[in-house]
């Protein structure tokens, strides 16, 4: 169903307290050319201090849209009103992990944003750390990156597929890695060859493999490969005790021409 922006419900109302939320957006139909002042309102000082740092328009459309879906996902769930979106306050940690410290009543919101050329992404869970990553896919590998940040294992695998399979399956790996990287906040402080996914296991479920060392309980992370389209690569990460994760609801933003749209598009992706 589309929904037009509106004052939003409770927790309960939007199910933040059940499950994870992932909004996607085309940067240009989150910020179209003859949107940009009206979106931009809804920013912060610090939002527009951010956007400033790029060069090029593109770069900057991706920026504002980014800023604007993290705002848009977190007051969606947290029931803040359209219109106060612009008071949202944020702080990252002291292992660079994003945190919502205002609203205060909405302190227990965890997400994890991501954008690329074409596409801007956030996560959004109210009982769960996430990691989210989205990459454009590009039409060539570098020479060495395999190498660099591929498993032994992954590597071989890689190697068996077509050029064209193993392009892609790279940059799911790689979205995977980062997904997992981001919930952890560690950013690039571990080697991506240090992360090793399964794909094949559990039914086509990616399965975590890494040394006891970095990470002690593999099982508690969990993870889904997410449709972005046939020109991107998108992962999820939950951290989850118990043997599956709660539910996902997957949401398509724009904006109307009025106020900013969500379409409902996939619901309770659990794993088997």
């Amino acid at each position: 169903s589309l929904i037009p922006g509106r004052r939003l419900g409770t927790y309960s109302e939007m199910d933040g307290n059940s499950g994870t939320h992932v909004f996607l957006a085309s940067p240009d139909a989150l910020v179209p050319p003859d949107a940009v002042g009206t979106v931009s309102q809804r920013l912060d000082d610090s939002d527009h201090r951010h956007i400033a740092r790029f060069r090029f328009p593109r770069d900057r459309t991706i920026a504002t849209a980014s800023r604007m879906l993290q705002r848009l996902a977190i007051a969606r769930i947290a029931g803040i009103a359209p219109a106060d979106i612009h008071a949202i306050r944020f702080s990252a940690s002291a292992g660079n992990r994003p945190a919502l410290i205002q609203p205060a009543s909405a302190g227990a919101i965890q997400f994890s944003a991501a954008n690329t050329e074409g596409m801007v992404a956030c996560a959004v869970s109210c009982s769960a750390r996430v990691g989210m990553d989205i990459e454009k896919l590009q039409a060539e590998l570098p020479p060495g990156m395999l190498e660099h940040c591929c498993t032994g294992d992954e590597q071989k695998e890689l190697h068996r597929l077509s050029d064209d399979l193993q392009r892609r399956s790279f940059f799911q790996l790689w979205t995977l890695k980062e997904a997992y990287l981001k919930a952890r906040g560690i950013g690039l402080q571990v080697s991506p060859q240090l992360i090793g996914f399964n794909i094949a296991a559990q039914g086509g479920t990616p399965a975590l493999k890494a040394d006891a060392a970095l990470e002690p309980n593999p099982q508690h992370w969990h993870f889904r490969i997410l449709d972005a389209g046939n020109a991107h690569a998108a992962s999820l990460c939950v951290h989850s005790e118990a043997c599956s994760p709660p539910p996902v609801t997957i949401w398509r933003c724009s904006w109307s021409g009025e106020s900013f749209a969500f379409k409902r598009e996939t619901l309770d992706l659990q794993e088997p």
